[in-house]
């Protein structure tokens, strides 16, 4: 499945300078499970995974910079 995402920055103001309004998401399997609907990215992704940072026990109760992360995305 691959789905349409929207920018909750910009669903409310349409018209904002430079906003955008969505892209479409990651492909995902879907699988059920005890009667739940289980969604996992497809496996294909695995490939572009490299240099992998992970952190453990981290508090988080505010904005806070990790060493070796960038951006707004994080698995």
């Amino acid at each position: 499945m691959i789905a349409w995402m929207q920018s909750w920055e910009s669903s409310h103001d349409h018209v904002a300078v430079g906003s955008w309004f969505g892209m479409m998401t990651l492909p995902r399997e879907l699988s059920l499970k005890k009667g739940r609907l289980i969604q996992q990215p497809v496996r294909e992704l695995e490939k572009y995974r490299r240099n992998g940072v992970t952190y453990t026990d981290v508090d988080v109760q505010e904005r806070i910079q990790l060493p070796s992360v960038q951006g707004r995305c994080v698995e």
